[in-house]
């Protein structure tokens, strides 16, 4: 399993839209320079980070990504206001 730059923008995309790799690196619990090596290739995903990104695609198709916020770093979910 190893995600694209292509695949992780169009991820990014989709998630998130406008700003979508700040609010990605925020999700992921990185900062969006370190985000940003991924995104230009420089730095390879992580089969962990991957896992994670590929759960929001899940959650977000399901209709469940707006309704909680994810704290990967800490593995807890919380319901958003």
């Amino acid at each position: 399993m190893s995600m694209s730059v292509e695949e992780l923008k169009s991820i990014g995309i989709f998630l998130f839209k406008y700003g979508w790799q700040t609010s990605l690196a925020r999700h992921l619990g990185i900062t969006p320079q370190h985000f940003r090596r991924y995104v230009s290739g420089k730095t390879k995903i992580s089969e962990s980070r991957e896992k994670q990104i590929r759960m929001m695609v899940y959650l977000k198709k399901n209709g469940l990504f707006e309704s909680f916020e994810i704290d990967f770093l800490t593995k807890t979910i919380h319901r958003s206001k």
